[in-house]
């Protein structure tokens, strides 16, 4: 019985170190945002804020269809490139940490998407 106590206690703080992460992550959103915004003439700075608000939003919907199943889709059956699984987050096995991973690594590919878009701004 201890095991599974000690077990359960790893797991938990796996998760929440994982959603701090990931909260962390995501707040570095706002700090690129204003680096862009600090880095553009004054008439493009709304435009740079709102860049970041599509890549975040745009990435959130794509990581969400696509991502769980180009990273983790069973590619032993019939396509050997996505998978066939987790499309939308279907089929999911129901655990907390798996939940957890998804928000850390939605958080990530987000994070790159806002610092690509920084560094093509301004660019004719």
């Amino acid at each position: 019985m201890e095991a599974s106590w000690e077990t359960s206690v790893t797991d938990s703080i796996n998760t929440i170190y994982l959603l701090e992460s990931a909260y962390l992550v995501f707040v570095m959103q706002l700090g690129f945002a204003m680096l862009c915004a600090g880095s553009v003439r004054t008439k493009n700075a709304m435009n740079i804020m709102l860049t970041n608000v599509v890549d975040a939003v745009v990435g959130s919907i794509s990581k969400f269809l696509f991502g769980s199943a180009l990273a983790f889709g069973d590619s032993s059956k019939a396509n050997p490139f996505i998978g066939t699984e987790f499309f939308g987050l279907k089929n999911v096995p129901n655990s907390s940490y798996d939940y957890s991973y998804f928000l850390y690594q939605w958080a990530f590919a987000i994070a790159v998407a806002g610092i690509t878009s920084g560094s093509i701004a301004e660019l004719n």
